[in-house]
């Protein structure tokens, strides 16, 4: 069953072409929209590049350091901004996404840490200082709630989310391959 919902959901793209016109190529290979917001792009690090950010994304990195690892995908309307915390006053906690993960349209990302391999499906809402283990799978419409800490290879779905199934650890050589297959399926058209 566990694989059945794999399968369905992480699919290897065809070929997409963008315009050049609305989204340009950096020199480390990240694919970007000029219509992104980026705020101080200064605090956002995409140390290894070749990721893909999306018309209208907001990655807020004037709050706290946002780092993106290689083939990161990050969806169209989806919003990063890291989390704060009231332990020792008020303070931003740095938000790290790992390599090879892809985050759908109109999701809200507050977490403190997504692992390597993870999906985000459409419609998520990551809350506040949650921590993602590697290859999780968040299906369409899951609200995380604030402190969650998902371990790796599970699936969580609802609101509040839960985890509601287990990826076979296949799903590791899956994930990875789809993100790259993601990235180079995007083009630039004439």
């Amino acid at each position: 069953r566990n694989i059945k919902i794999l399968l369905k959901f992480m699919i290897y793209c065809p070929e997409i072409t963008y315009n050049p016109e609305e989204y340009f190529p950096s020199s480390n290979g990240n694919i970007i929209s000029r219509c992104a917001t980026i705020c101080k792009p200064q605090a956002v690090e995409i140390p290894s590049g070749r990721c893909i950010i999306e018309k209208d994304v907001i990655i807020r990195g004037d709050f706290a350091a946002v780092i993106l690892n290689k083939y990161c995908i990050i969806g169209s309307r989806s919003v990063i901004r890291p989390a704060y915390t009231e332990l020792k006053g008020f303070k931003f906690i740095p938000v790290t996404i790992g390599s090879h993960t892809y985050i759908s349209e109109d999701c809200v990302i507050e977490a403190a840490i997504i692992g390597t391999g993870c999906f985000i499906g459409k419609n998520a809402v990551l809350s506040k200082r949650c921590v993602l283990k590697d290859f999780v799978y968040v299906m369409d419409n899951a609200v995380v709630p604030p402190d969650m800490v998902i371990p790796p290879f599970a699936i969580v779905a609802g609101c509040p989310a839960k985890i509601v199934g287990e990826q076979p650890e296949s799903s590791s050589t899956i994930s990875i391959s789809d993100a790259i297959c993601r990235y180079k399926a995007m083009q630039p058209g004439i």
